[in-house]
């Protein structure tokens, strides 16, 4: 955020190394004060938030998403829901949510996806296998694409078996 805007937060990270007993709260809002003064639109990034555990901060960013100026935008990623007032921010039309099935492509996007690099390369048995083995999951799709166009058949990697993620006994 120092970068985008200098300056912003500095009372925030000052209260911290001051004392780690001082209320979360107090942070939050020195940082919330801080970003009333920048005019643009500011995005607040939090990643692999599924990890955090602390029902304190859970409380600071419940209390930062209900404060933040309206051109603070915060995008967090997590694999479970948040402990965060979504149902809220949901009836407020303020939660933008995109779950796994939206990452995934569908047997559409998966025909195009492949015929991108080679057009006509399969026809459309092996794309209904190839979609329904990736699950269209893109990273997937382009393992296979790569291996397959690198001189390995289609048919034969589809045709192994899928591996495991527990080792064999």
């Amino acid at each position: 955020m120092r970068r985008a805007a200098p300056g912003v937060g500095a009372g925030a990270l000052d209260l911290i190394n001051e004392a780690f007993l001082i209320d979360p709260q107090a942070v939050v809002s020195s940082l919330i004060n801080d970003l009333t003064d920048v005019e643009d639109e500011t995005y607040l990034f939090l990643e692999d938030y599924h990890w955090v555990t602390n029902p304190g901060i859970h409380d600071a960013v419940a209390f930062f998403l209900a404060h933040a100026p309206s051109h603070v935008h915060v995008v967090m990623t997590t694999r479970t829901e948040p402990p965060l007032p979504l149902a809220s921010l949901r009836a407020n039309n303020l939660l933008l949510e995109i779950d796994a099935s939206a990452l995934r492509f569908d047997p559409q996007e998966t025909r195009a996806f492949l015929d991108y690099e080679r057009p006509g390369s399969l026809d459309v048995a092996g794309v209904k296998l190839l979609h329904a083995r990736t699950e269209g999951w893109p990273a997937a799709l382009r393992i296979v694409r790569l291996d397959c166009f690198s001189g390995s058949g289609f048919l034969e990697i589809c045709a192994q078996p899928l591996r495991s993620a527990a080792p064999d006994r």
